[in-house]
């Protein structure tokens, strides 16, 4: 894909726009796809590592995880606590599973309850 993308911009007649918005929209999501159906059919090692309960947990605190790698938590953990990239990260992943834990989680189960309580 990328080689193809650099003979398309650079030696073809195609702009960046065009081709980058074939690269994003219909060749990546394919190649993605056809690798998710692999993993999820295939017993290969990344299958195993990824069917464990600590890279499931990982997996669903990664929503809050997204939402504070920026932004103040991140900054006040970097400031007050301490600036090494690895650290920063296993902290930020423990403060994303408490949101996911006691926030995302609650929040989720309240509204399924609300949901199944007016149908």
């Amino acid at each position: 894909m990328v080689i193809g993308y650099v003979l398309a911009v650079y030696y073809g007649q195609f702009s960046v726009f065009y081709t980058e918005w074939l690269l994003y929209n219909l060749l990546l999501p394919g190649v993605l796809g056809f690798g998710l159906v692999g993993l999820s059919t295939e017993k290969t090692f990344i299958n195993r590592v990824l069917s464990y309960s600590f890279t499931q947990t990982l997996g669903k605190s990664s929503y809050a995880f997204y939402l504070i790698h920026i932004g103040p938590v991140a900054v006040v953990l970097q400031r007050y606590v301490s600036n090494n990239g690895l650290l920063l990260l296993i902290l930020l992943w423990i403060v994303a599973y408490g949101l996911y834990r006691w926030v995302e989680r609650p929040l989720y189960f309240l509204i399924i309850d609300a949901k199944a309580q007016r149908s």
